[in-house]
């Protein structure tokens, strides 16, 4: 039958699929030790080479949070933005 391999496929993605969440929870749990788990030979099996790369590489994602420059800090912290502050002026 046709259907067949690629049923037997699918319950072999479904089972390595359940293994892995279950040594994840494993090591939520200390079950698993972390330090096999984030092995680099493990994470290159988990993440995959291009993701390892970027990793290893320290590329940031375009949607990071930047810091906030020191002039838009400085009118964060004054006491009339404060959180909870009402009318926020001298009277």
């Amino acid at each position: 039958m046709a259907g067949q391999p690629a049923l037997g496929g699918d319950l072999g993605r479904r089972a390595r699929a359940a293994r892995r969440a279950e040594r994840f929870l494993g090591v939520l749990t200390g079950a698993v030790p972390m330090d096999g788990y984030f092995a680099p030979r493990n994470l290159l099996r988990i993440l995959g080479v291009r993701r390892m790369a970027g990793l290893m590489f320290g590329r940031r994602r375009a949607h990071t949070a930047r810091h906030t420059p020191a002039a838009d800090a400085a009118a964060v912290d004054s006491p009339a933005q404060a959180p909870g502050a009402v009318g926020g002026g001298a009277s």
